[in-house]
């Protein structure tokens, strides 16, 4: 029951510091504006929480960690990155995030710095606690495979509420393959990989618009 506690207390705190944000945002049907000042405050805001979820996936014994994807990457990790890519590509073609969603403001050197740390640390913070926590924590608490899939998966599609229903249905979508892929082989890496270069990209593009 001890073990319990800890897990509910921390998964309802990250749930909310991750979700709710966008719920509200939806419900006032804002547009975020990202620019150089808004990303690093939301970035500098994001650390507490990213420093909380690489605390709990690192710690315990090394194979607690393994169980949690921190497994070094293999050579065959090269085709199920591209595999991901050519997906999270596909999805994002058929089920585009609203326009009015949000709007990117940088440019030159600096902007496309800001805009590959600002999308490695939320890959890594999503991938940190959908996957890793998710996805290894509740099969040791003794829920159904089934629930901990759907868990995740619902989870982390409410995350994509703000950006309309089209971001729902692909976070949806993409968040299945990532959690399929991690219950095939927990490994963070080439998950964080994938998420970042598809919220990289993304970012990049919308600059150009």
């Amino acid at each position: 029951m001890k073990g319990r506690i800890p897990f509910y207390i921390i998964t309802l705190l990250v749930s909310v510091v991750l979700v709710l944000p966008g719920i509200l945002l939806k419900q006032a049907s804002t547009s975020i504006i990202l620019d150089e000042k808004t990303i690093t405050i939301s970035f500098i805001r994001g650390l507490p929480i990213l420093a909380l979820l690489l605390f709990i996936s690192l710690y315990g014994t090394p194979e607690d960690r393994r169980r949690r994807g921190w497994n070094r990457p293999v050579l065959s990790d090269v085709p199920v990155l591209l595999i991901l890519l050519t997906l999270t590509a596909f999805l994002s073609f058929v089920l585009p995030a609203s326009d009015d969603s949000y709007t990117v403001f940088l440019s030159g050197w600096k902007g496309m710095g800001l805009i590959i740390i600002f999308a490695l640390s939320t890959a890594l913070t999503e991938e940190l606690f959908f996957r890793s926590w998710l996805l290894s924590t509740l099969p040791a608490l003794g829920w159904p495979r089934s629930l901990v899939f759907a868990t995740s998966v619902i989870s982390f599609a409410s995350l994509h509420l703000w950006q309309g229903w089209s971001a729902v249905f692909f976070a949806a979508a993409s968040g299945a393959a990532y959690s399929i892929i991690f219950f095939r082989r927990p490994g963070l890496f080439v998950l964080v990989t994938a998420h970042t270069l598809h919220n990289a990209m993304a970012l990049i593009i919308m600059t150009v618009r």
